[in-house]
């Protein structure tokens, strides 16, 4: 009986715990995304290295190829931008809702910049968008957990957010 008692306070505790963390995150529509961030970019993840800052902290450095600036000046094209976490040596310092990218990722990042000059993703996985391919059509769409959707491998179409209209919502929306 006890057992089952500590079970069910286990099981509530937990759904209480999940729905709470599901409210802290807010969905962002692209034109908010837009208006906050300080730039846009376009390009493709070319490299990442984990390190460890003074403090302690673990965090990943990301350099970024730039192919197209949507919002904001940047003079170079490659560019760096950092998020928190990572895995180093043993140590694993991850978030769920916490922006991960890939090398050879190609993706449309909205972010503030640090005053290093570094980029942070706005909205943790919010402001990072994949950018795919149709292999039909060979049309570039994107995705996020809160915009577009990937490609199934239908011929259904419906929910996907082509780049061309990613552009020019941002571009709209964030002068």
């Amino acid at each position: 009986m006890m057992f089952r008692l500590r079970l069910w306070f286990w099981c509530v505790l937990t759904a209480i715990c999940f729905s709470a963390a599901a409210a802290w995150m807010k969905p962002l529509s692209v034109e908010e995304l837009a208006q906050a961030a300080d730039v846009v970019l376009h390009g493709t993840v070319v490299s990442k290295t984990v390190q460890r800052d003074a403090e302690g902290r673990i965090y990943t450095s990301v350099e970024f190829n730039i192919r197209e600036v949507w919002k904001g000046k940047i003079s170079r094209k490659d560019f760096r931008l950092v998020y928190g976490g990572g895995i180093l040596g043993e140590e694993h310092a991850t978030s769920s809702a916490q922006v991960e990218y890939e090398i050879g990722e190609e993706v449309v990042a909205y972010l503030r910049l640090t005053p290093q000059g570094n980029g942070v993703t706005l909205g943790l996985v919010q402001g990072k968008f994949h950018v795919a391919t149709d292999a039909k059509t060979r049309e570039k769409h994107v995705f996020n957990p809160f915009n577009g959707k990937p490609d199934t491998g239908d011929d259904r179409t419906t929910g996907r957010l082509k780049l061309a209209d990613l552009k020019q919502r941002t571009v709209r929306s964030g002068q």
